[in-house]
């Protein structure tokens, strides 16, 4: 029996992303998506290593794709895919997330990665950084956290947001997706190393 102890809440790429260039270099689906279904959390054991066993509380969701700015998707269809988000509500208890459930009908910009590279595809995308990648699409403007550094070209294209109480970066969803096709065509592939923002988790070949 899984004691609610074992349970832990350490996010899959929970690291701090310092600017837009990095969230790019550190996505492998950049994609326009509308929440089709939030399911209920679970929690699962989600190493490689199902001795060794890793677990977390997610929440699964459906997510119905809009428009493809860069990758492929490699599960589901190519216009129904699922990501999950760390925590959410479990047998009763709340579990931390380090951004808020999305929610069902909304539109957003999802700065994806998968876990291909850990030898378990089998697991929905995730969310690159923190709180800088909840984007909602809203009347063709996104808006980034306030944490975010852009790079010069959308530095000098922000939108001023009189009704703005916590800064967010304002832009037109035409000008980041530009941004997003003009970063992807120079970067490296890949520019990260995985293991530099995933947490510690058995090997994949040492099963």
């Amino acid at each position: 029996m899984i004691e609610a102890s074992d349970i832990i809440s350490t996010p899959d790429s929970g690291y701090r992303v310092e600017n837009f260039e990095k969230l790019i270099a550190g996505s492998d689906l950049v994609v326009i998506g509308t929440v089709d279904k939030v399911h209920p959390a679970t929690n699962r054991n989600i190493s490689s290593d199902k001795s060794d066993p890793f677990y977390a509380v997610y929440t699964d969701l459906d997510i119905k794709a809009e428009q493809i700015i860069f990758g492929e998707i490699n599960q589901g269809t190519q216009d129904m895919f699922k990501m999950k988000q760390l925590g959410g509500l479990y047998d009763g208890k709340e579990y931390p997330t380090y951004e808020p459930i999305l929610e069902e009908g909304k539109t957003y910009l999802f700065f994806l990665a998968t876990f291909d590279k850990l030898g378990i595809p089998e697991e929905p995308y995730t969310l690159v950084g923190t709180d800088e990648i909840v984007v909602p699409v809203e009347d063709g403007i996104v808006k980034f956290h306030p944490s975010l550094t852009l790079t010069d070209p959308l530095s000098t294209k922000q939108i001023k947001d009189e009704t703005s109480t916590n800064h967010e970066v304002v832009l037109k969803i035409d000008d980041v997706i530009a941004e997003v096709v003009r970063i992807d065509n120079y970067l490296p592939e890949p520019i990260y190393n995985i293991d530099n923002y995933l947490p510690d988790m058995p090997d994949p070949d040492n099963k």
